[in-house]
């Protein structure tokens, strides 16, 4: 979901749905909340480049959590 938002294309219906399961997420967890915040806030908005920027801060950050290899895809 988070790798979906890092794009340069991001459509209306792609933003609805991933507000709405990354809300779900933000909600039951607090450390994805803490993780997902950023992103929350801006996810509703309309600059693209700010929501993929966030969007790729918050999957470093979940990659750091989880002790995953960074993603090389994603800065």
């Amino acid at each position: 979901m988070l790798r979906a938002l890092t794009g340069t294309s991001l459509p209306r219906g792609r933003l609805e749905m991933s507000r709405r399961i990354l809300g779900d997420l933000f909600a039951d967890n607090k450390v994805l909340a803490d993780i997902l915040s950023p992103l929350m806030q801006v996810i509703a908005g309309t600059d693209p480049a700010v929501i993929s920027a966030r969007a790729a801060r918050a999957l470093a950050d979940l990659d750091r959590a989880t002790g995953r290899p960074p993603d090389p895809g994603v800065t």
